[in-house]
């Protein structure tokens, strides 16, 4: 009984650490989808691997108004630290008052060194 119950801590231990696992990736990009919704491209672009990063426009940038961000699609790869996830990006750029759809396609990576997930796609290209 003793052993069965030692099991059974051990596997609630590993379920928590799935767990805080999966809030932390949750988390993050829950973040970053605010950030993208509130226009705080410098601050999306924090989330991205240092690595991938690209310098952005901010001039061109500060006439983008996002309307909705809607995540539409997430898969984790299994046996990896990869999240691939799809979201539905609307906005409109002044002075234009027609709103446009992007579709932007993600790809999160869990740092190990860091501890955090980190976006190593680029961030998303709103066209005239």
């Amino acid at each position: 009984m003793r052993n069965l119950g030692l099991a059974f801590l051990c596997l609630n231990m590993l379920a928590c650490s799935h767990d805080f696992g999966l809030m932390k990736m949750e988390d993050t990009l829950s973040s970053y989808g605010a950030a993208i919704r509130w226009g705080l491209f410098e601050k999306a672009a924090d989330f991205q691997d240092p690595k991938h990063r690209t310098p952005l426009d901010l001039r061109d940038l500060k006439d983008i108004h996002v309307t909705a961000y809607d995540p539409i699609y997430r898969k984790e790869e299994k046996g990896s630290k990869v999240v691939r996830q799809t979201v539905e990006i609307r906005y409109y750029r002044e002075p234009a008052i027609a709103e446009n759809t992007i579709v932007d396609h993600q790809t999160w990576r869990f740092d190990e060194e860091r501890g955090d997930w980190l976006l190593a796609s680029k961030l998303p290209s709103f066209q005239p």
